[in-house]
């Protein structure tokens, strides 16, 4: 999705049809001003301003050096938010939950994504965990929905479910305004407060409805009393983490889950030169004691496996394989994983 991401923020934009929240629209067009101007220094510098995750990364060096064209310092200052703006605003129109007969499911093909972790997690491979760069919610409604736990790594400690930590933050993840301290809005306490119309779900009023958790971020509180920050924290895909230490036990326990496993399976994940933080996290994570048996990195483009392929050392990289798919391509390749 990363690579027409922002084709799809652009056409919602200038729709006609497009409702926007207060302030919202301003945060769009003030993304592209700012991706306009990272174009004019196409000709001197190599910069991919259709990627979102390239975008963002100059976003933030922007915002650190104080400079991006003729932006005034205060447009520079609000472009991080307004991209923020933009990615949630993104995400919750463009991601469709099918309804039928009144129940909403998820996303193709994450329907058969839950079967293939149920899967693998039977058998003597051992436990699956996920780390994913992905801000969406389409996973943790899978696992919602499967009524399957999972456990976003918040603690030191493991709290029961399937692991999963999203680096680079997510749209239910909100900094509260009691503690400051950031916290996942798991979708089982949002549907407590929130929910779809459900005479629309009953009787067939609608064939898809769409989960707006970031837009209503606001209204979570983690301390009674206490709203929330009304943006969610989506951490920019560069190597200047140090604001967002408070979700530094995700990327500990992403470390953990790296040097223990034996297996790694890359989905999606374009591994961006802008990225540095997970290439160090990746080279530190995997010292350990496991045995790798796979790193397989399944993804459409040659030059993804190139730059993943350059990762890695010696161990695995002899037990490197790529596979030209898409997500929902490689699934029944996945599931043959025991058998390869």
């Amino acid at each position: 999705m990363m690579n027409n991401f922002l084709d799809t923020a652009d056409r919602l934009r200038r729709a006609r049809d497009t409702r926007f929240a207060s302030g919202e629209k301003e945060s769009f067009d003030l993304v592209f001003k700012g991706i306009s101007a990272l174009r004019a220094a196409h000709s001197k510098a190599a910069l991919d301003t259709d990627n979102l995750e390239s975008v963002f990364g100059a976003f933030e060096m922007a915002r650190l050096s104080g400079r991006l064209g003729t932006l005034s310092p205060g447009e520079i200052g609000a472009l991080n938010p307004s991209m923020r703006s933009l990615i949630v605003g993104t995400l919750e129109r463009a991601i469709l939950l099918p309804v039928t007969k009144g129940g909403v499911f998820p996303p193709r093909p994450y329907d058969d994504f839950v079967k293939l972790v149920t899967n693998v997690a039977g058998l003597s491979l051992g436990p699956v965990s996920i780390i994913t760069f992905n801000y969406d919610l389409n996973l943790d409604y899978m696992f919602h929905f499967a009524n399957q736990a999972m456990d976003y790594c918040f603690d030191d400690k493991p709290t029961g479910g399937v692991p999963v930590m999203k680096l680079h933050g997510s749209v239910n993840w909100a900094r509260c305004t009691g503690c400051s301290k950031v916290a996942p809005w798991a979708l089982g306490r949002f549907f407590q407060k929130l929910s779809w119309d459900r005479s629309l779900l009953m009787f067939g009023e609608t064939q898809t409805v769409t989960l707006d958790v970031g837009a209503k971020i606001a209204t979570y509180e983690h301390c009674t009393g206490h709203a929330c920050e009304t943006a969610p924290v989506i951490v920019p895909p560069t190597w200047n983490k140090a604001e967002y230490q408070q979700i530094g036990t995700v990327w500990k326990h992403a470390a953990q889950h790296l040097s223990e496993a034996e297996n790694i399976i890359v989905i999606g994940y374009s591994l961006p030169e802008t990225d540095q933080f997970f290439r160090y996290l990746f080279a530190l994570g995997t010292i350990g004691d496991a045995r790798p048996q796979r790193f397989w990195v399944v993804d459409p483009d040659p030059e993804v496996a190139k730059r993943f392929e350059a990762l890695l050392g010696p161990s695995f990289r002899s037990r490197f394989l790529h596979y030209k798919k898409t997500f929902s391509e490689s699934l029944g390749q996945l599931q043959g994983l025991q058998l390869a």
